[in-house]
């Protein structure tokens, strides 16, 4: 009797620190489950972060204090890459970045790898090397950012920043939202939703999380769309919270509802009254990558890119916005077009390049 309640024992046991070994695998293998337990647990700090976190004005930033692998991603004032001063010196020219993961440069941990520290870094050599100008770029890249967060986050943030130079790398984002089939909405309703921070359990059951089984357990049935970040703020139309503009109603084509056009426009046209100068970089993507990658959205998501792409040069021929830069290599030729604009103020010609080396590379 005594021997069978030791074996029955020793059985519950190995199944437990089985369970738990699958459950520390689960945690430790897939994406976003350490950090949200983590989260969940009310104890994240550093790399137990999440990478973004819900803002009441900005819907999302970068989390403060973000790291990976023990390198700090993100700063305290909630973007990435080292802070500047708030208040400028005298001497300091000012970049601000706007754009999505690729100005982010989400796909590298290194920071000195992202496209504004590349910007830095050779305009620091090649062009202030020399004399007693301090140049400093603000990173103010958003992964997955559309037009309307760039927006956004210029009007209630950077703009107190005030930078001389403002590059704005921007297009794709919109256009998965156009492909995605769901009906449009001038404020992107149809593809997008708040960012909501994930809540902690009560504390009377926070206990459970210290089982990893009982934690994937409750992150699998209670918290499914924190585990990848796009689900936080994204959806298919299926959470269109009104539908109050219908496209068929109106001309196609016409400028007059394209929300992509009107807020690049507004922000430029704000950059502008900042006494600031706005650099328009459209966002290409590699199409045959598209085609393999996304064959259900890929034609209309190509179709949106190349309409956001002119809709672009339709503002460049505009005042304030004399010129569009397409890069190739982003470290000589666009940072040649910045030198040209930040020593003269203006951009002399028009350059437009065929590839982009950070585009589904």
């Amino acid at each position: 009797m005594n021997r069978g309640r030791v074996l029955y024992a020793l059985f519950i046991f190995t199944l437990v620190l089985l369970l738990e070994l699958a459950g520390q695998w689960v945690i430790n293998s897939r994406q976003g489950y350490y950090s949200l337990r983590k989260v969940l647990l009310d104890n994240a700090n550093g790399d137990e972060l999440p990478r973004l976190s819900a803002h009441p004005y900005l819907n999302y930033i970068p989390t403060p204090d973000f790291s990976i692998n023990g390198v700090q991603q993100h700063n305290k004032q909630g973007y990435r890459g080292a802070a500047v001063n708030f208040l400028r010196a005298e001497n300091s020219v000012r970049v601000l970045f706007l754009g999505g993961s690729t100005t982010y440069s989400y796909f590298t941990n290194n920071l000195d790898s992202t496209l504004p520290e590349q910007t830095r870094s050779f305009l620091s050599l090649n062009c202030y090397g020399n004399n007693d100008k301090r140049l400093e770029v603000i990173n103010a890249g958003l992964p997955s950012g559309t037009s309307a967060d760039l927006l956004t986050h210029y009007l209630f943030k950077y703009r107190y920043y005030k930078p001389d130079i403002v590059v704005i790398h921007t297009g794709g984002n919109d256009a998965i939202g156009n492909a995605l089939g769901s009906p449009y909405q001038p404020d992107l309703s149809h593809f997008r939703k708040t960012f909501v921070n994930p809540t902690p359990p009560p504390k009377v059951v926070r206990w459970l999380l210290f089982s990893r089984t009982m934690s994937v357990f409750i992150i699998r049935f209670f918290y499914p769309e924190y585990t990848d970040y796009h689900e936080h703020f994204g959806h298919s139309g299926e959470d269109l919270p009104s539908k109050w503009y219908d496209k068929d109603s109106f001309p196609k084509g016409t400028k007059d509802y394209d929300a992509f056009y009107r807020n690049i426009r507004t922000l430029v046209r704000e950059i502008h009254n900042d006494g600031a100068k706005a650099l328009l970089v459209p966002f290409i993507v590699n199409a045959e990558y598209v085609r393999s990658e996304w064959p259900g959205i890929a034609e209309d998501y190509l179709a949106g890119i190349t309409s956001n792409q002119s809709r672009l040069l339709e503002l460049c021929k505009q005042s304030p916005v004399k010129h569009l830069i397409v890069y190739e290599q982003f470290v000589t030729d666009h940072t040649e077009i910045l030198m040209n604009l930040l020593q003269q103020q203006r951009v002399e010609s028009l350059t437009i390049y065929k590839n982009h080396p950070f585009a589904f590379t």
